[in-house]
């Protein structure tokens, strides 16, 4: 009887140490620098079902290309001072941070500042804060663990940036619900490597936008020319023990039956500060044509996409060092573009501005 007392303490006690329990100490440091490989597939993706048990085995993933998150201490930020309390910023592009704030008891989100060129508007400085903490994840976090959390927050744009300057300021507001589950726990497999004590983190956002305008110092909603938008952000990431970000990240389409894209751990990934290659975009903001400077060597195509993500069909020339196109059958607006190697994996992206 009491080997049998011994034996079960043993499993218990086995049990209880491979649980995956995410704290503070297991969320990312100033200092730390995390490169990830991204497939941007779109593909059917089965997240598995809740509770423990699970066996999630995901192979054949590709990498588009690599992510690199640079986390830095707060107050060596510029714009820590518009985000009180906030202990940990992560760079999201060149002088553009978001504010997080980290205690022992939750990593809860406050805003991002900074230049607005990763949005299209280089040289003008945006600042969006929420009211009030949103909660990324409470701490301790296990199977089981679970909240609901809200908050709001605004971003304006003066008129001109957006090339509308007979309006004042136009502002963008936003209310979020977070729904947060620690819902899933098993064994997991992504290509090669594996891992049999895995925790699945379920975060679901529903979110509402909607356009405000300044004119002649008034504000006034704008519904009328902008209709207000509603959006459903669904997200699994697992962490397994000894890592500090999740090994797996799924996005997932409104229903969560396929994924947008997967973002994933892989031994040896370079940790190098980002996967473009440099190219100088101009005349930006453009009219007729557009110019590409860089290396070409390896250059296959470019295609580019209007603010809906539709493909605009365009002609490339590429000579000299150089990619040529034109803009001929475009209208004015914002447009993202990708450079695309000849291995068909994209080399570098950004954005640029038609008007004519």
């Amino acid at each position: 009887m009491k080997k049998l007392i011994v034996l079960s303490l043993i499993s218990l006690s086995w049990k209880l140490s491979a649980q995956v329990v995410i704290t503070q100490s297991n969320f990312p440091t100033a200092g730390t620098t995390v490169s990830r490989n991204l497939d941007t597939l779109k593909v059917e993706f089965d997240p598995g079902t809740p509770g423990p048990g699970n066996t999630w085995n995901y192979g054949g993933l590709n990498s588009d290309t690599i992510l690199t998150y640079n986390f830095l201490d707060a107050s060596a930020t510029p714009y820590v001072a518009d985000y009180p309390g906030s202990t940990l910023a992560l760079e999201m592009a060149t002088d553009l941070y978001a504010y997080f704030s980290v205690t022992n008891t939750a990593a809860e989100e406050l805003g991002f500042g900074g230049d607005a060129g990763a949005f299209g508007f280089s040289g003008t400085t945006i600042k969006f804060k929420y009211n009030q903490p949103l909660t990324f994840m409470p701490f301790p976090a296990q199977l089981g663990t679970s909240f609901v959390d809200s908050a709001s927050g605004e971003v304006r744009l003066p008129g001109s940036a957006i090339g509308l300057p007979s309006i004042d300021s136009v502002a963008l507001k936003r209310y979020i619900k977070r729904t947060g589950n620690f819902d899933a726990s098993g064994s997991l497999t992504v290509n090669t490597e594996n891992w049999q004590n895995a925790l699945r983190y379920k975060r679901l956002d529903e979110s509402k936008d909607t356009v405000f305008l300044k004119i002649f110092g008034t504000w006034t909603e704008g519904s009328a020319f902008v209709p207000p938008t509603t959006n459903t952000d669904l997200t699994y990431e697992w962490y397994v023990n000894g890592h500090s970000f999740p090994v797996l990240i799924a996005t997932m389409n409104a229903i969560g039956d396929s994924a947008l894209s997967r973002e994933f751990y892989k031994p040896g990934t370079a940790k190098s500060k980002s996967s473009n290659l440099v190219f100088s975009v101009y005349p930006n903001p453009a009219s007729n044509v557009i110019y590409f400077n860089g290396n070409t060597t390896n250059v296959q195509s470019v295609v580019i996409y209007n603010m809906i993500g539709q493909k605009q069909e365009v002609q490339a020339i590429v000579k000299n060092n150089q990619v040529e196109i034109s803009l001929n059958g475009l209208s004015n607006g914002i447009y993202s573009y990708q450079i695309v190697g000849k291995d068909s994996k994209v080399i570098s992206t950004g954005k640029f501005v038609i008007q004519k």
